[in-house]
């Protein structure tokens, strides 16, 4: 028996429309076209647009002919251009519907909302609608709610024109308490000079908003306004440039107070990005004091207290490294009873990694090998053997070590008569690694 394979596409034909390969995973709801400039074969007709050759003329004849929540699609065509002038002239009452346009920068669908009323809109009435793809182009200034959802859990995707300086929307998009769970893309091109735009988006109630807004124009009042009921859960993002506003403080405003809200944006005003809500206020976040020395970020008191260390700098890390250096000018001084290196005992564990020794310039030659590295503990005293060896001025005796100090201990070295000859100052360059947060020991 053999496995069968199996994609999410599968082969569809509408009555009276084409034969069409679709992918299920996006909808297996029925398939309309829309274009308005195929009169020759395409008509508001029934059993038509149903083929991108034979499509509706209209959006809303379109809309009419759905299914509720059967995962409808209309796609509206490269090019599409209606022109309506009443209040829901366009009206989406059919549940669970996604309009789409097809086509790229001005080639997309057009919707021009013309007339002189200022009421010209496309109503969302029914929930789970979507709309993407779309440029709402003003042709009335003072247009008071061209995009205006009703519905809970619409998504918007859209693009708004307005004609001209002097042909503007008062707001693009307008919405009522019923528009729970709305999500906005909205990209608005507006004119700095219009004075008619009061918002880009003006939110009347509703809960779980989710905004991002790409604002070019002047609005009076706010980019995003909350207006009469005061919104639940709203989070605004994205970029707004209002022109001579350098404040921010027309970006989002709660105009009936007590609505809870996040805004996190770039503002081309201030040229800056701010941020801020209903429980702090919008403001620049200012990253200046942040130094590029990593050694400079200190660590938090509440996170390592515990471990006795306090406010720590990055660089004291566990397995972080460091050197101290010894110059011994008298040999002579580490014989038989030895000399001390370091100074105050050591705070935390550390690792002594290696010892090097060198013997400065004015050296005649002798012998700086058959010494001990040691320290002061009974329990670990160290103890390890220098191995002999005669080298001249400035050259190196790297010596690899890798035994633990203690906390509260020090480290020296020492050597039997005859072990260390000849001129010149020697000296010791230690190098250890942290075993502990903020571990150190420092020279005698």
């Amino acid at each position: 028996m053999t496995a069968e394979n199996r994609t999410s596409l599968f082969y569809n034909r509408q009555s009276g429309g084409m034969i069409a390969i679709e992918d299920m995973g996006r909808s297996t709801g029925n398939r309309f076209f829309v274009d308005f400039g195929n009169t020759e074969s395409g008509g508001d007709t029934d059993g038509g647009g149903k083929n991108p050759a034979v499509p509706f003329l209209t959006l809303d004849w379109a809309i009419g002919k759905c299914t509720p929540n059967n995962g409808d699609i209309i796609y509206v065509m490269p090019g599409h251009a209606e022109t309506i002038t009443t209040a829901g002239a366009i009206t989406c009452d059919v549940a669970g519907i996604s309009i789409i346009g097809l086509g790229e920068g001005s080639n997309r669908p057009i919707i021009t909302f013309g007339a002189s009323s200022n009421a010209a809109s496309i109503l969302v009435t029914a929930a789970n609608v979507t709309i993407k793809n779309i440029i709402g182009l003003c042709g009335d200034d003072g247009l008071t709610n061209p995009f205006h959802i009703q519905a809970a859990d619409c998504t918007l995707d859209i693009e708004w024109r307005d004609g001209s300086a002097t042909v503007e929307a008062a707001a693009a998009i307008l919405t009522t308490a019923d528009a729970d769970r709305l999500n906005v893309k909205l990209k608005y091109i507006g004119f700095t000079a219009g004075d008619a735009c009061v918002n880009a988006i003006r939110l009347v109630g509703g809960n779980q908003t989710r905004v991002d807004v790409d604002f070019y124009g002047k609005a009076t009042t706010a980019v995003v306004e909350f207006k009469t009921t005061a919104v639940v859960d709203c989070n605004v993002t994205g970029y707004m440039y209002n022109t001579g506003i350098t404040d921010f403080t027309q970006s989002v405003v709660d105009t009936p107070t007590g609505s809870t809200w996040f805004a996190n944006f770039f503002d081309g005003g201030a040229g800056s990005y701010v941020s801020g809500g209903s429980g702090d206020a919008l403001a620049i976040e200012d990253v200046s004091d942040i130094k590029a020395d990593t050694s400079a970020i200190l660590i938090d008191t509440a996170v390592i207290g515990a471990l006795g260390v306090g406010l720590t700098a990055v660089s004291t890390f566990v397995g972080t490294e460091f050197t101290i250096k010894k110059v011994i000018a008298d040999k002579t001084n580490i014989i038989t009873a030895g000399l001390l290196l370091t100074d105050a005992s050591s705070v935390g564990e550390l690792i002594l990694k290696r010892v090097t020794l060198q013997n400065d310039s004015t050296v005649t030659g002798g012998n700086t090998g058959g010494a001990l590295i040691y320290s002061d503990d009974a329990t670990y005293p160290l103890n390890v053997s220098l191995t002999t060896g005669v080298f001249g001025a400035s050259e190196f005796l790297p010596l690899e070590i890798g035994y633990p100090i203690q906390t509260g201990k020090k480290v020296g070295i020492k050597a039997v008569t005859g072990a260390c000859t000849g001129s010149g100052s020697l000296i010791i360059t230690m190098t250890f690694v942290r075993n502990f947060l903020g571990a150190t020991i420092a020279a005698v």
